[in-house]
């Protein structure tokens, strides 16, 4: 364990004993050491394998796909400005990135109205925990947006495409007319 995250770990379990450590998925106090309960890792949609990247970037990993209680996190982190997500996306990626050998981490930025009214970049909280485990430097991304797309809408849309996808391809079902 490297001196960074060796004092980060003592600050995070001082901090305990005035704020409970909480699961980032159910609430439920958990142990300082811990970062979340065995039964919800168990119930997180993970992903398992690296994903193909967008254009322009080299390799691209994530711990869950973006739904159930994985979601429910995000959503915490970013709107309830609560850390105990990061932590645990944290942990979770660190376990996925183990041995990859990487130049540098570069999380991929917020919007610069997101990072004032929220304090923080969530992107960046979390590839900071990667990057004091993992001892790999952590770098920002040379171009950022004054308004980035919201990823709350980018999603709504992929779903409504997928959702009108799915009932284009369904079988016609017969409707019944009961008269009474």
């Amino acid at each position: 364990m490297n001196d960074k995250l060796s004092v980060y770990e003592f600050k995070r379990r001082a901090l305990s004993v005035l704020f409970p450590n909480v699961c980032p998925f159910c609430g439920r106090v958990i142990d300082a050491r811990e970062y979340f309960c065995t039964p919800c890792k168990e119930m997180l949609p993970l992903i398992r394998k690296e994903q193909k990247p967008p254009t322009n970037v080299s390799r691209l990993y994530a711990c869950c796909w973006y739904s159930g209680l994985a979601r429910a996190a995000v959503h915490m982190l970013k709107f309830g400005c609560l850390i105990y997500p990061a932590d645990a996306f944290g942990l979770m990626m660190s376990d996925m990135l183990n041995g990859v050998n990487a130049d540098a981490l570069v999380p991929v930025p917020s919007g610069i109205l997101s990072v004032e009214k929220r304090g923080f970049s969530p992107a960046k909280v979390i590839a900071e925990r990667i990057s004091m485990r993992l001892d790999i430097p952590l770098e920002n991304a040379r171009n950022t947006v004054a308004k980035a797309k919201k990823q709350s809408v980018i999603q709504n849309k992929i779903n409504n495409a997928v959702s009108k996808k799915k009932k284009q391809n369904a079988p016609e079902v017969p409707k019944i007319s009961v008269d009474k």
